[in-house]
């Protein structure tokens, strides 16, 4: 039994003392309460025959413990709903020996009303876990997507109920968005996805990272065959994992992290940056609204910074994560950041009325961007030659800097 127990409350995310090294964060004790309850029951009703499926789960592991806790998931199910021994043993039988087939069991069992966010996930997933790659930090990891980030990337919207003020959230409010997804995890992707505690000093302890279930698990789901299976769930619906990883950095700058020097609060923002960059080359929509509150946020954040020269404190993107890494005279603003990460269709809008905006930046041109970076600390895209000619279509020629 006690092997079982272990099993039980290890795929459950229990608190039990023999598997300390749980990594679950977001769990309700009730469920595995009832669950270890039902099982003594039938250790008492069925003395013999219980003891003897715990063998028989053993056995048919032949070692490997992913099977065990992929197989304990469903005899967990079958416990919640008062299934006898026989019951139980012959949902052992039904689940495939190969693990490979297993995922596929695990896939096929997901109810067709809730492939469709279960698709959502896990693009969302996916593409969250490729961030880093076209802009970040060059000493930089990427950051991993937690438990809350893939709450706020569901949202439809960046108003959390009805509020589209920047605020902090009631810690309890988001542990208890972090057990909803937990239990979202579970139902809709099969418990191919999970939450674990985050090791990281940059999250607070609700924030606990997503996590495929091991790694065969990330290899069956992107194998070609089966990820075009999940991705045909979404076809023709516009729905795009970066545009969900955009409004959730946007939230989480709003309602997660209030510390202006927190690695986590640039991060975010370089996060968010990279999303627009996939947004732009995918759908050419510029997103506007969406951006322009991105940069209102990070406005809000760092405007908590103290002790600096005046002359940082005009934009936050003068900042960066050194606060004293950009040379002041480029007095850089959120547009000329938009001109580094390739976002045409957003500085095309901008530009696109008048004057105005050109003659509000200070410092050096636009087009200067395009051809030089002021910190050199930051891995950026190739410079598209579009945004070149649209510059210069607004008379951006005039710069000090030779076109490379």
């Amino acid at each position: 039994m006690g092997f079982f127990r272990c099993c039980l409350f290890r795929s459950a995310g229990g608190r039990d003392t023999r598997c300390s090294k749980s990594r679950n964060v977001a769990a309700s004790d009730k469920p595995h309460r009832q669950r270890l309850r039902r099982f003594r029951q039938l250790l008492e009703e069925e003395p013999i025959e219980a003891p003897l499926l715990v063998k028989y789960i053993v056995d048919r592991a032949d070692g490997v413990f992913l099977w065990v806790r992929l197989v304990v998931e469903s005899l967990r199910e079958g416990l919640g709903n008062h299934d006898e021994i026989a019951d139980l043993k012959e949902r052992l039988d039904e689940l495939p020996r190969d693990l490979e087939q297993l995922y596929d069991h695990m896939w096929g069992r997901i109810r067709g009303i809730y492939r469709p966010r279960a698709s959502q996930i896990f693009q969302i997933v996916r593409a969250a876990r490729n961030q880093g790659e076209i802009i970040r930090r060059k000493e930089d990891e990427s950051n991993p997507l937690t438990a809350i980030a893939l709450s706020f990337a569901e949202e439809k919207s960046t108003s959390i109920n009805g509020s589209p003020s920047i605020r902090m959230l009631d810690p309890a409010y988001l542990k208890e968005r972090c057990e909803k997804m937990e239990a979202v995890l579970k139902t809709r992707c099969a418990g191919l996805l999970e939450i674990r505690a985050s090791e990281s000093i940059f999250y607070e302890s609700w924030a606990g990272t997503i996590q495929y279930l091991h790694r065969i698990a990330r290899e069956y789901l992107e194998r070609p065959e089966v990820w075009s299976s999940i991705t045909f769930r979404t076809s023709g619906t516009g729905f795009n994992p970066h545009l969900c990883l955009l409004r959730s950095c946007v939230l989480q700058l709003k309602h997660t992290i209030t510390t202006p020097m927190s690695k986590s609060l640039w991060a975010t923002a370089l996060a968010a940056l990279e999303d627009a960059y996939y947004l732009d080359r995918d759908t050419d929509i510029p997103y506007t609204t969406l951006l322009d509150e991105l940069d209102s946020s990070m406005n809000f954040r760092v405007g908590g910074l103290e002790k600096l020269p005046e002359t940082y404190h005009r934009h936050w993107v003068n900042h960066t994560f050194n606060p004293h890494s950009e040379v002041p005279a480029w007095e850089s603003d959120f547009l000329s950041r938009a001109v580094q990460c390739g976002l045409t269709s957003y500085v095309k809008q901008k530009l696109g009325k008048g004057s105005k905006v050109l003659n509000s930046k200070g410092g050096r041109p636009y087009l200067d961007y395009t051809t030089a970076f002021p910190d050199q600390n930051f891995v950026l895209p190739p410079v598209k030659q579009e945004m070149v000619v649209i510059l210069l279509g607004h008379g951006q020629g005039r710069s000090s800097c030779i076109l490379m």
